[in-house]
Order: structure tokens, then C-alpha cells, then sequence
């Protein structure tokens, strides 16, 4: 076994990272997968989304990289995070909290080296390579230093795009970004899929957008065949702490998620 690493990513805020990123690890745990959560938002909104109170934490994957940069060694890493910082979902995902203390983190890695501020959570993550199949990062809304060090440490990225019209609005920055870290600095990452969310169907809105990115990125970039359809249920399932399989099952938005898991274990 050696976990895939999925970054789930977007500078922009408000498109679903968080709902996409619990989504389909609880689906992929559904399907008989071991996955392994790793919020990197310094919001914690994963961590809230999952039913805890994220700035009562005290051992946070923030308080890991700290033990990692007064160097830790992998083993050491591994019996702090089982003993204080991983955390386990009902749904049968284990997950790695984040708070607000995260934020002090990207003036931290600024004066480090290069070979270790831009690694620093793919040295943690790797050590739960040969444990989980599957370990999906939150990121937070930027393309700064931590959502540098997600891309380095993952081998690939789903983006998830809102269906308004000012959804595409930086998207190409995006895609060098990740460009940029495949060539200079993680050569195995790279663009899985593209993600639309909030769709509303049969208006003209969503089927604009849905048009321009298939013509616009189809020949370049996977845009998954399904899409997640707006819904005040997924809003919901945040405020409950759990998934949209377990809150709604019926909903279509349940169906579009596995649909998307079926496609992610599907992708090579």
C-alpha cells in the first residue's frame, strides 16, 4: 500500500474545498478505502466541518510542523501525532486538525531553507505512506507558502470551481502554479480533475460555465464527468458534523460525491 496524496485546492474561497475534500474521503472510506483527512486551512473550516471546536485544540498539524522544524524524527513525528493530533471520524475516516495558530506558521517557513520550508508536510504525511490509501488535503484559500507545501507533499490536485460567472477568475494562475511545483519542485503532481460545484441545473448560468471550462481547459485538464449540484443540505451537514451520506443519503448531492469518488479511484 501507498497512500495517493491529493491536494484539494482553489485560491479562491467559498467553492466547496472543504465540503468536496470530507465528501470524498468519507465516500472513499465507504468504497473500503483507509483515508486519512489533513485540514491545512488555517480557518480549521474542515476541522469545524467535522464536529470539533478548532481553536480549543492544543495539538494541531500546526504544533506537528513546529516539532518537525526543531527536528523530530520521523518516529518521534508519528507517537506525538497518534498519542495528542490525530483524530477519528465516525464515518470511519481519520483525520488531522488545524486552527487559527496555523496562520503564525507562514511567517515561520519564510526563514526557513527552501529544501525544508517548501517539504516540511510532505515529511509528516510520508510517514503514513504505507497506512492509508488514500490522504486528502484541505488547503486554504491562497496560493501561498502552505498551499506550496500541500502541492509538494501531494501527487496530484482536484480543483474545485464554483458555477458563477467570475468562477474561472484566476483559475489560470492556478494551473501555473501547480505547473511551476511540477517542474521545479514535486515532478509526480499534477492536475487530476476539475471540479464544478453549486450547480444549479437546467439554468443558463450553470451551463454557460460549464461550457466555457470544458472549451476552454477539456483538451488540457480532466473535468469530471459529474458535477455537485447546489443544495442547503451540504450547508447542513457542516453544522451536524458529518457527511452528506449520513445526513442525507437520498440527496443527489450523495449521488454526485460517490460519483466523483468512483472517478478518483478510477484515475490513473
Amino acid at each position: 500500500m501507498s497512500a495517493k496524496k491529493i491536494a484539494i485546492a482553489n485560491q479562491k474561497g467559498g467553492v466547496g474545498k472543504t465540503t468536496t475534500a470530507i465528501n470524498v474521503g468519507i465516500g472513499l472510506a465507504r468504497e473500503g478505502k483507509k483515508v486519512l483527512l489533513v485540514d491545512f486551512d488555517t480557518q480549521g473550516s474542515m476541522t469545524k466541518a467535522l464536529g470539533i471546536k478548532a481553536d480549543a485544540l492544543r495539538h494541531t498539524i500546526c504544533t506537528v510542523m513546529d516539532k518537525a522544524l526543531e527536528g523530530d524524527s520521523p518516529e518521534q513525528l508519528k507517537c506525538y501525532m497518534e498519542e495528542f493530533v490525530k483524530l477519528h471520524q465516525e464515518e470511519g475516516v481519520d483525520f488531522i486538525p488545524s486552527n487559527s495558530i496555523l496562520a503564525g506558521m507562514e511567517n515561520t517557513l519564510l526563514d526557513e531553507r527552501p529544501e525544508v520550508r517548501n517539504y516540511i508536510l510532505k515529511g509528516i504525511l510520508d510517514i503514513y505512506l504505507e497506512e492509508y490509501d488514500f490522504i486528502l488535503i484541505d488547503c486554504q484559500p491562497s496560493l501561498g507558502i502552505l498551499t506550496l507545501n500541500a502541492f509538494c507533499a501531494s501527487d496530484r490536485a482536484i480543483v474545485p470551481v464554483q458555477a458563477q460567472f467570475l468562477a474561472l477568475e484566476g483559475f489560470e494562475e492556478l494551473i501555473k502554479t501547480v505547473r511551476r511545483v511540477r517542474k521545479k519542485l514535486n515532478p509526480t503532481i499534477d492536475i487530476e480533475g476539475v471540479l464544478l460545484t453549486m450547480t444549479q441545473k437546467n439554468t443558463n448560468m450553470t451551463r454557460q460555465i460549464s461550457e466555457s471550462l470544458r472549451d476552454k481547459y477539456g483538451r488540457v485538464l480532466n473535468i469530471y464527468q459529474a458535477s455537485i449540484p447546489y443544495t442547503v443540505r451540504l450547508g447542513e451537514c457542516a453544522q451536524k458534523g458529518r457527511s452528506i451520506y449520513s445526513h442525507d443519503r437520498k440527496s443527489p448531492a450523495a449521488d454526485a460525491y460517490m460519483d466523483i469518488v468512483r472517478e478518483v479511484m478510477a484515475y490513473e
